[in-house]
């Protein structure tokens, strides 16, 4: 079982919530029932006094904490376990929890900020769509937060800070409104199973998309290696997929040291390190890209092969091209070759993504691999009439990408909003694409 250690005093400077300890230890339950409620908080109270006016206490603990004993499987942890109520308030951002402290906790700023002149997209659109019309993008600086006795709740792994309120910024849930987040609508929390580790935060609403896997979980982990900080296991979730494994393993991150979050998963850690969530500016930033591209293609050797492709999503469930066949009939004759990603292994994506000279596809995660294109690359993204996003777009101007974007038959709407949320599938029309190969000069 390990060593015994004593329980480390904690150092929030904050006025610590009474919480209820759940112990399994019999001589110690009788020891505690011994205590009546009133002197329990009379005895917290005076502690807190002391503490505050810097007397220490000469008391000490007589409970052991016994060592966290964390499982290889599923995030299981067994341990000393507390127990809290669920939050009911949050704070918009981590800076505001830090500056309600009367202690300063360790948080440095990791990149500098950046803002991206855009270019626009080209297609033919009269008036340009509201979602293309953004003249530049803003990146703040990403940051990285020490957070003492921080706690983690959840299967989408939302943070919770000391004072038991929400850090909105880096737990943010559709539909992206801090007061609706569903841990507000939780009656009852599970107990937190504490663990004395200095433990990283990696989770997202969205993790288990191709898309939020690379920039809104694996991306971070250039924020924690350039913190410094050691850190001794990682939280993520939504891990369901074979290529969020591999990807994993390339970075050498194994799996004895992940935590993954479930329904009634809830982690207090004495250090909780959080890399700042990009996707709250809603979009790819440039050093994101940088990491993702130096981290991953290293050695790769373009395929001459590869140098015109379509992506094709037949095999998803949503977002497909019904007319796929007809595309095809034009495209093959230029020489593309008709591609799954989802049948490929991550390196074998790489290899053929950094070769491609063209891209056309349906807007999927599939076109978050445009990140391993070389400048220059054409692009053309086929929408549903109603479902223009912009995050690829984004994507092709900080790598320097040649943009192209072409919408699928049916009614417009003049705003974003899109009454099937971009799960209905498409039909390009043929006349346009063709006219569209012309545009962009592929023919």
């Amino acid at each position: 079982m390990g060593a015994l250690k004593k329980k480390s005093k904690r150092k929030t400077g904050k006025v610590r919530l009474k919480k209820k300890k759940i112990i399994n230890k019999p001589h110690l339950k009788s020891r505690i029932r011994k205590r009546k409620r009133a002197s329990i908080i009379k005895w917290r109270s005076q502690k807190r006094t002391k503490k505050r006016n810097g007397i220490r206490s000469k008391s000490k603990s007589k409970l052991i904490k016994l060592k966290a004993q964390v499982s290889k499987q599923e995030g299981k942890i067994n341990g000393e376990v507390y127990e809290y109520p669920p939050p009911t308030e949050y704070h918009l951002s981590t800076k505001d929890w830090i500056a309600n402290q009367s202690f300063l906790p360790w948080y440095k700023e990791i990149h500098e900020s950046h803002t991206r002149q855009l270019k626009q997209p080209k297609g033919f659109d009269e008036r340009l769509h509201i979602s293309f019309s953004m003249p530049e993008f803003y990146s703040p600086a990403p940051f990285v937060v020490e957070v003492p006795n921080g706690r983690v709740y959840g299967d989408f792994g939302c943070i919770i800070a000391p004072d038991n309120k929400l850090l909105w910024d880096v737990s943010i849930f559709p539909p992206f409104i801090p007061s609706e987040h569903p841990v507000f609508r939780q009656a009852t929390f599970s107990p937190a199973h504490y663990v004395d580790e200095t433990i990283a935060v990696l989770t997202f609403c969205a993790s288990s998309m191709h898309y939020h896997w690379i920039f809104d979980v694996i991306s971070r982990i250039d924020l924690l290696n350039k913190s410094g900080i050691p850190i001794d296991r990682y939280i993520v979730n939504g891990v369901k997929a074979g290529f969020q494994w591999e990807i994993l393993e390339a970075i050498g991150i194994p799996k004895e040291r992940l935590i993954i979050c479930h329904e009634t998963f809830h982690l207090e850690a004495k250090k909780l390190i959080i890399p700042a969530a990009p996707a709250i500016e809603w979009g790819p930033h440039h050093w994101q890209i940088q990491y993702i591209r130096q981290e991953f293609m290293k050695g790769n050797q373009p395929n001459p092969e590869f140098e015109r492709i379509y992506i094709s999503r037949s095999l998803a469930s949503h977002r497909k091209v019904i007319n796929e066949d007809q595309v095809l009939e034009v495209l093959y004759p230029l020489g593309f070759k008709c591609i799954h990603l989802e049948s490929l292994s991550v390196a074998q994506q790489i290899v053929i993504m950094s070769s491609a000279k063209i891209v056309i596809a349906p807007h999927g995660s599939g076109l978050t691999n445009l990140i391993f294109c070389q400048p220059a690359t054409k692009v053309i993204e086929l929408f549903t009439s109603n479902f223009p996003v912009y995050v690829f777009w984004l994507l092709c101007n900080h790598l320097d990408l040649d943009y192209y974007y072409l919408f699928g038959e049916g009614e417009r709407s003049a705003d974003r909003i899109d009454p099937k949320h971009g799960y209905d599938d498409m039909v390009i029309d043929i006349e346009k694409l063709s006219r569209m190969l012309l545009l962009s000069e592929i023919i």
